[in-house]
């Protein structure tokens, strides 16, 4: 039964990382070239300065931020499709990215829907490049979001989902500080 399951979790995730529903050719899934990254203080200071961009996103006092309409996906009670929530973000740049990456980690506002991301999970890094954007995430990701195969593959989808549904981004590789090879949902 465990073999099944860690069967359908390794397709649904080989599926969320192979398209966002755009029909292009599919990049390389293993980043050889990328090295995680080992020192506590360049993380700690690239944490700060992408918070800092994230503040300025999702300022609703910049007078000359324009803002703009994204949605996220977040699961229903049931755990059984994704639903959409509208929120407004000012920012255009790839700070965007970011905030929408951390307001999925909040939590939906609207209390029909469930969180997809449990736990303390931090952003380490967000990357895009070709179109393929690379995301890692803390160990807390795979910790905290146990409990179910439903559970699991809503919590992948509904980060593919908000991404891709920008021009800029076609596919989400998720890494777990900064390991490949990481699983997901054992």
């Amino acid at each position: 039964m465990k073999k099944i399951i860690l069967l359908i979790l390794a397709t649904s995730f080989i599926f969320a990382t192979m398209s966002c529903g755009k029909k292009q050719p599919q990049p390389g899934l293993v980043d050889s070239t990328s090295q995680p990254q080992t020192q506590t203080e360049t993380q700690d200071e690239k944490l700060k300065e992408e918070q800092e961009k994230i503040q300025n996103a999702t300022s609703e006092h910049d007078p000359d931020a324009k803002p703009r309409n994204v949605v996220l996906y977040f699961p229903g009670k049931d755990m059984r499709y994704l639903r959409p929530e509208e929120r407004a973000f000012h920012s255009d740049d790839r700070a965007l990215y970011w905030a929408l990456v951390s307001e999925l980690i909040r939590g939906p506002k609207d209390e029909t829907l469930s969180a997809s991301i449990q736990g303390d999970v931090q952003i380490i890094s967000l990357d895009i490049d070709d179109k393929l954007c690379t995301l890692d995430l803390s160990q807390e990701f795979v910790t905290a979001n146990t409990g179910g195969s439903a559970k699991e593959t809503m919590a992948l989808y509904s980060i593919v989902n908000t991404l891709c549904q920008s021009k800029e981004i076609d596919w989400v590789k998720i890494n777990i500080e900064g390991n490949t090879e990481a699983e997901f949902g054992e």
